[in-house]
């Protein structure tokens, strides 16, 4: 049963996230970092129905906290709960394995393996991060529109949800058409 988030939890979630990010920025746009986590936050309450909203709405705030800033799994733990640490956990990607195994494969294997509730956190920062392709340069566009379409690719064999078929056919919508004839340089 779906139901109201409590606002006073999510504004705390989201003073941490403009606390820990504070001094970071978007790498093309150049906004404050924490614009992204606020962005896939609202893409998580756009296409998510559920009795969890709140948990993944922090987590969507908090999804790079541990991978950009010191805060740690123990202590998005201790002070947002069990849930949301384990979603974050979940996020945060391990640059040991993508060194290993390439972006791209380190990411599908991922998502193929998340939660439910994880994916649809994935798939929302996937989502917003393509909002940044004009921005880019074209090989950074090229690259990221590529490995987009691998993903989607990859994960259509697992469980997807009506949430996840909907930032599906979002993320599609965004990178079609940096994939069309128009642009030369990604064919």
């Amino acid at each position: 049963m779906w139901r109201e988030p409590n606002i006073s939890e999510i504004r705390k979630a989201l003073y941490f996230a403009i606390e820990n990010h504070s001094g970071q920025f978007r790498k093309f746009s150049g906004l404050p970092y924490v614009h992204h986590p606020i962005g896939v936050a609202k893409i998580v309450r756009k296409h998510k129905k559920s009795k969890h909203i709140k948990e993944l709405i922090i987590a969507a705030l908090l999804h790079d906290i541990v991978e950009d800033t010191d805060v740690t799994i123990e202590m998005v733990r201790e002070i947002f709960g069990e849930m949301v640490a384990s979603i974050v956990h979940e996020l945060t990607s391990d640059p040991i394995l993508i060194e290993q195994m390439g972006k791209p494969q380190y990411l599908l294997m991922k998502m193929l393996n998340m939660t439910s509730y994880a994916l649809v956190g994935k798939l929302s920062d996937r989502s917003h991060n393509c909002e940044d392709l004009g921005d880019g340069s074209e090989k950074f566009r090229k690259n990221y529109v590529i490995e987009t379409r691998f993903i989607l690719n990859g994960i259509t064999d697992r469980h997807l949800t009506k949430a996840h078929l909907s930032l599906i056919k979002e993320i599609n919508n965004k990178i079609t058409p940096f994939e069309t004839k128009k642009n030369p340089n990604l064919n």
